[in-house]
């Protein structure tokens, strides 16, 4: 784990202000949380597709991610 030397205070309404340059660096616009031990883990969220899992060609459907090539198998089987 890299530290970045920044250091943010939560205020009283539990909110945190992520730096303008680390969510440019790593093209945050969602993020995970995730709980190890004592420390909270932000990750970004990449939306993936629900049944095969790949992060290409993603579309929303009912806030799930399903890819191209799936929703292709979809129409196919159930037409």
């Amino acid at each position: 784990m890299k530290a970045t030397g920044v250091i943010r205070r939560v205020d009283q309404f539990g909110r945190v202000v992520l730096p303008v340059e680390l969510r440019r660096v790593l093209g945050m616009q969602e993020m995970e949380f995730y709980i190890d031990k004592e420390r909270v883990v932000l990750k970004r969220h990449d939306l993936y597709c629900t049944f095969c899992n790949s992060v290409d060609d993603i579309t929303t459907f009912h806030n799930r991610g399903i890819c191209q090539i799936c929703l292709a198998d979809i129409h196919s089987k159930y037409r």
